[in-house]
């Protein structure tokens, strides 16, 4: 396994932990929000699960990218880089 596969297999896993995350915390803060205010003011907490939804699609689809900018060009045994990903 290289290590690009390693990062994207970690990225893809916050991805998941990201989405989990965000969602206990915006439950919570929805179910306190919608008893003390009124419903015009839940906008931000929508716009925020609509932030939060983006990056972890972001961060699912799109893994091997996020790595390859991480990380430099892998190198093979005679020193030439590595492209077929």
């Amino acid at each position: 396994m290289t290590p690009h596969q390693t990062l994207a297999v970690i990225v893809r896993l916050a991805a998941i932990w990201l989405f989990l995350y965000a969602i206990s915390t915006l439950v919570g803060t929805y179910t306190e929000a919608h008893q003390y205010s009124a419903a015009d003011s839940l906008n931000p907490i929508f716009l925020g699960v609509g932030v939060i939804s983006l990056i972890c699609l972001l961060l699912w689809f799109f893994p091997f990218f996020i790595a390859k900018r991480i990380l430099p060009p892998s190198m093979n045994e005679d020193g030439c880089t590595n492209s077929s990903f």
